[in-house]
C-alpha cells in the first residue's frame, strides 16, 4: 500500500487480517489470568499489546476517558480488552490525513506546522489519541516490520517527547541563514518556534552582533560606529530588526580583518588597538 505521507517518514495504513483479528483470543487480556478476575497494571497491558513504555501516560488517559474500571494501579482486564477491541475497530476508519498527521509528528514537526500542512484540527488530545490507535494497529506486526520504519518507531518508542527539526526543514533553515535572511523571516517561512529555530541553527556559523564585536575587541558601540564610518572596520554582512538597526558580521569576516592587523591589547583597558602609544596618550589626557 502506498504511503500516505511521502518522503522518508511515510506511514502506510496497517492492514489487518480480514477475519479473526478482533477476536478476544487475538487481543490478549492478561497472560495467565482467569476470565473476570484479572487486574493487570498499565505496564502489563503495554507488554500484552506490544507497546513501548512511552505510551503509558496516553494509554492511562484513554482508559480513564473510556471509563475502564481501576483498582489502585490495576485495570479491569475484561473492560481493558473491550476498549482495545473497540479502538482497533475504530482504527479502520482512520483517514490518510490521520496517518499523515502522526507521521509528521514522528518526523519532529511542531503541532502548529502539522495543523497547517495536514489541515488537521489538533484539539485536546487528538494527536496522541490518534497516534495510539495507529500504534495498536501496527503493534501486532512488529516482528516482520523493518527497523527504522515509521510504524516500527511509533510502536517501540512512542511519539517523541521533544519537538525536533525535520531534515527538510533543517536544510531550509540552513540555506536561509547562510543567505542572510533575518531570523524572524526564517521562523515565519518554516513555522518553527524560538526553541526549534535555535535547535535548527546549531552547528551553523553564528552572526556576530555589535555587542559581540564590542566584547571581542573591547570597543564601545560608539567606537565601532566610528570605525565603520571611517572605513577602518569591515562593513556588516547584514542587518535585521526594526528599520535594519541590528548589524551583524560572519565570524570569517571579522577573523580575516583581525588577522591582517597586528592588534595589541591595551594594559589599561580591555581594548585591542593598532596604535598602542596614541591610545595610551588618550588615557593620560585630563
Amino acid at each position: 500500500m502506498p504511503t500516505v505521507y511521502g518522503g522518508r517518514v511515510g506511514l502506510a495504513p496497517a492492514v489487518r487480517e480480514p477475519s479473526g483479528r478482533l477476536e478476544s483470543s487475538t487481543v490478549p487480556v492478561h497472560a495467565g489470568a482467569k476470565e473476570g478476575d484479572a487486574m493487570p497494571t498499565t505496564r502489563q497491558l503495554l507488554q500484552e499489546w506490544r507497546l513501548a513504555p512511552a505510551w503509558a501516560a496516553t494509554l492511562e488517559r484513554e482508559l480513564r476517558t473510556a471509563g475502564v474500571p481501576r483498582d489502585g494501579r490495576q485495570w479491569h482486564a475484561d473492560a481493558a480488552a473491550g476498549w482495545v477491541r473497540l479502538t482497533l475497530a475504530r482504527s479502520d476508519f482512520l483517514t490518510a490525513r490521520d496517518y499523515r498527521m502522526v507521521a509528521m509528528r514522528l518526523a519532529g514537526f511542531p503541532p502548529a506546522v502539522i495543523k497547517a500542512r495536514a489541515h488537521a484540527n489538533l484539539e485536546g488530545d487528538q494527536l496522541p489519541r490518534t497516534a495510539l490507535s495507529v500504534a495498536l494497529r501496527y503493534s501486532h506486526d512488529v516482528a516482520p516490520m523493518r527497523p527504522r520504519r515509521a510504524g516500527h518507531r511509533l510502536v517501540l518508542h512512542g511519539l517523541p517527547d521533544k519537538v525536533g527539526v525535520p531534515d527538510l526543514v533543517r536544510r531550509s533553515v540552513e540555506q536561509a541563514w547562510l543567505a542572510g535572511e533575518p531570523p524572524e523571516q526564517i521562523a515565519a517561512s518554516t513555522g518553527l518556534g524560538p526553541t526549534q529555530l535555535a535547535r535548527a541553527l546549531e552547528g551553523l556559523p553564528p552572526r556576530l552582533t555589535t555587542g559581540d564585536v564590542s566584547d571581542r575587541f573591547g570597543w564601545s558601540a560608539a567606537n565601532i560606529f566610528q570605525k565603520l564610518a571611517r572605513g577602518t572596520f569591515p562593513t556588516e554582512d547584514g542587518r535585521y530588526g526594526v528599520a535594519g538597526q541590528l548589524r551583524w558580521w560572519w565570524p570569517a569576516t571579522v577573523e580575516e580583518w583581525e588577522s591582517a592587523r597586528p592588534l595589541v591589547q591595551c594594559p589599561r583597558c580591555p581594548a585591542k588597538v593598532l596604535r598602542l602609544r596614541s591610545h595610551l596618550r588618550a588615557h593620560n589626557r585630563p
